[in-house]
């Protein structure tokens, strides 16, 4: 009995410390998913309820924009031109988009088991996809005074050379991210 104590003593430490700090709020105001004339809007949502409390920090280039978690989005505005968007969770998921000002582009926060805790990746969701999602899901913006995380210049470098080294190896597994489409709306 003293065996089974422990492991689940264990087991749940190890999923407290797997879920992360959320550094997001969830807001009732949803945002109108319409990009300003300057810049794009991006998308970001966790479509499933599967990890439900596993937080996922996400990034343009170096800069944290948001957090998803089962079954919520966020969105956030991004000059035009190449950008890496990286999710951090036990690996580091990458995508890389052309964004064009006055586009919206919508990625799906897709995560899956992984050894010790989630792991993650992106795919590219068309807006009839989201928008059938929509009703479920939870619309989380930044945290005032949020302890905003960050992506070190080492991991931004591993990240952007491990992604580009994947797509050559297996374009196929990239597909809807190379051909994602920005929507105008």
């Amino acid at each position: 009995m003293k065996r089974i104590t422990f492991f689940m003593v264990m087991f749940a430490a190890l999923f407290m410390l797997s879920c992360g700090s959320l550094s997001m709020v969830e807001s009732t105001k949803k945002p109108v998913l319409k990009a300003s004339a300057d810049k794009a809007l991006l998308v970001v949502s966790r479509t499933t309820s599967y990890g439900w409390g596993k937080v996922i920090d996400n990034f343009v280039d170096q800069k944290f924009i948001g957090q998803t978690q089962g079954k919520s989005y966020f969105v956030a505005q991004i000059d035009p031109g190449v950008h890496y968007i990286i999710s951090s969770a036990e690996n580091r998921g990458c995508a890389k988009i052309n964004f064009e000002a006055g586009k919206t582009y919508f990625l799906n926060n897709v995560i899956y088991p992984g050894a010790w805790s989630a792991r993650t990746k992106f795919m590219a969701d068309k807006i009839e996809y989201f928008n059938e999602q929509l009703p479920e899901m939870s619309y989380f913006v930044v945290a005032p005074n949020a302890e905003i995380p960050e992506l070190s210049k080492e991991d931004y470098d591993e990240s952007v050379a491990d992604y580009e080294k994947d797509i050559k190896e297996d374009p196929q597994d990239f597909e809807t991210i190379t051909n994602i489409i920005g929507y105008s709306l």
